[in-house]
């Protein structure tokens, strides 16, 4: 993955989307984030980008308490505020992210892609297409990676894109063709157990369908 232009790309369509929304607009909740709102989600995202350039990311980088701590730290401000932190990490992201290749840095930018189509869901806006396989190739890496060995492996091919993949080792033996854009929000976990299984699947996909994304699904179905 080009971490950096994905990550850049993201960012710099985010800060649009701020500057458009207004005050008003952070307010509005993130489903896909329960119990946060547009500006914590954005206080997240300047959170990371300044630990990053100070050094201070944890190992894991879906920590509660870390992200948690994003937001805390930026209760007090207004939504303009964190829009011009982050912004003002830009120049510096860039750089950073384009002189690394390591899976930290691609969950990086992984993370502000997927955080990008959790705020276009919330003001309903159309998700941003770009990108998504690349996305999904960091993914689909990680979840290979803990792949039980007793269960069938996962063919997935894209009916929108010219991008497939396995996940885990072995034989498929359960295999979906869908949009990509589809595939990238399921794998991730941005996906109701009854979207994901409404999906085109072929084989016993409910044997796998637990380990087939990175964090928990939403008890309700997301729009983007």
């Amino acid at each position: 993955m080009d971490t950096a232009r994905v990550y850049v790309e993201a960012q710099d369509r985010l800060l649009e989307i701020a500057g458009d929304i207004g005050e008003d607009g952070g307010a509005v909740p993130v489903p896909a984030l329960p119990g946060w709102t547009i500006k914590d989600t954005y206080a997240h995202l300047a959170g990371v980008s300044a630990d990053v350039l100070s050094g201070a990311t944890p190992a894991d980088i879906g920590d509660d308490q870390w992200t948690a701590r994003h937001v805390s730290e930026r209760a007090d401000r207004r939504l303009a505020q964190i829009r011009a932190e982050w912004a003002g990490n830009a120049a510096a992201m860039k750089d950073h992210l384009g002189a690394r290749s390591g899976l930290g840095s691609a969950l990086t930018a992984v993370d502000a892609w997927h955080h990008e189509q959790d705020i276009r869901g919330a003001l309903r806006f159309p998700g941003g297409r770009r990108d998504a396989a690349e996305v999904t190739d960091v993914v689909v890496a990680g979840l290979s990676g803990g792949w039980p060995e007793d269960l069938p492996a996962v063919r997935i091919e894209c009916i929108d894109a010219e991008a497939r993949w396995t996940v885990g080792p072995g034989r498929p033996g359960v295999r979906l063709r869908a949009r990509v854009f589809d595939v990238a929000r399921l794998l991730i976990g941005r996906r109701s157990r009854a979207q994901a299984l409404a999906l085109p699947w072929e084989g016993p996909v409910g044997t796998v369908l637990e380990y087939l994304h990175v964090f928990p699904m939403p008890t309700v179905g997301l729009v983007e």
